[in-house]
């Protein structure tokens, strides 16, 4: 059964909603939002760093490409000097 909760379900409190997928893409854009302001130049976080950050979380690179990819797509994320540099909307 789909969760009716979407994307949000890790920031209300229902992790157990979201596929591997989402997961990844929740924690990513968590990460954004946490990381993102800090020393703001304008270039955004790098893919490398990111990857970096989460692989404790057992996240590998791939998944976060695929994670920043999806999130690009949804207006969450966008690329800024390079394909591997992305910051938040938010």
């Amino acid at each position: 059964m789909a969760c009716a909760h979407g994307l949000f379900c890790a920031f209300l409190a229902y992790p157990q909603c979201l596929t591997p997928s989402r997961r990844a893409s929740a924690q990513v854009l968590a990460f954004f939002t946490q990381h993102d302001s800090a020393n703001d130049d304008g270039t955004g976080l790098s893919l490398a760093f990111v990857a970096q950050g989460l692989a404790s979380f057992g996240i590998a690179e791939k998944e976060v490409r695929a994670a920043v990819d999806f999130l690009a797509n949804e207006g969450h994320l966008y690329s800024t000097i390079d394909d591997n540099h992305y910051k938040s909307t938010a």
